[in-house]
C-alpha cells in the first residue's frame, strides 16, 4: 500500500481479481489470515505448535507435504530441508524468500543447543536487511497466538531456512 502498510488477500479473491499468484504468495496470504488468532481458535490448545501451524497452512494453500510437510518438532523442519538439499544456514549469503521456513534456536528456550526449538514463515526482507515473519505459537501479551515477528538476520537466534520447492 501507498501508506506503508501491507494488506493480505485470499487465493480465491486474488483469482476473481485477475491476479496471478506464486505458491509462496498463496501460502503466506493464507498464513495471513490467522494472525490474531489465538492457539485456542486455532484448536492447539496446550501443546507446542509453530510447526503445525506451518503444515497446516501447506495443506490449506493446496501444497504437498512433499513440499512443505507437517511436523510436531521445529527441528525436523531443518533436517527435511537439509534432506531435500534446500537447506540454507544463516552465516552463509543467502537472502530469505517470501514462503521460506526460517528456523530458531533459543527463541522460545534459554541458550542455544543446535536445535530448532521455534519455526515460522519468512514473509519478506525489507530494505535494510531485516527479516519479517509470520509465526504461530507467538507468546504476545500473555497469548499464545500467530503473529508477526521482525529479526536482524545476522541474529545467532536464526539458524537458516527452509526453501520449498514451491
Amino acid at each position: 500500500n501507498t501508506d506503508g502498510t501491507v494488506s493480505y488477500m485470499t487465493k480465491d479473491e486474488a483469482r476473481a481479481a485477475g491476479i496471478i499468484v506464486s505458491n509462496a504468495e498463496t501460502v503466506m496470504n493464507n498464513a495471513a489470515t490467522y494472525i490474531g488468532k489465538t492457539e485456542g481458535e486455532l484448536g492447539y490448545s496446550g501443546t507446542a505448535w509453530c510447526g503445525y501451524f506451518i503444515g497446516r497452512i501447506g495443506r490449506e494453500s493446496g501444497i504437498s507435504e512433499d513440499v512443505l510437510p507437517s511436523y510436531g518438532l521445529a527441528d525436523d523442519y531443518r533436517i527435511f530441508y537439509i534432506n531435500e538439499k534446500r537447506w540454507h544456514d544463516r552465516s552463509k549469503d543467502y537472502v530469505p524468500q517470501k514462503g521460506d521456513v526460517i528456523l530458531f534456536d533459543g527463541l522460545t528456550s534459554s541458550g542455544t543447543n543446535g536445535f530448532a526449538d521455534h519455526v515460522g514463515f519468512v514473509d519478506y526482507v525489507d530494505s535494510d536487511g531485516y527479516i519479517h515473519t509470520i509465526e504461530g505459537n507467538m507468546h504476545v501479551d500473555g497469548n499464545w497466538i500467530c503473529s508477526t515477528g521482525t529479526y536482524d538476520p545476522s541474529s545467532d537466534k536464526i539458524m537458516g531456512y527452509g526453501h520449498p520447492d514451491y
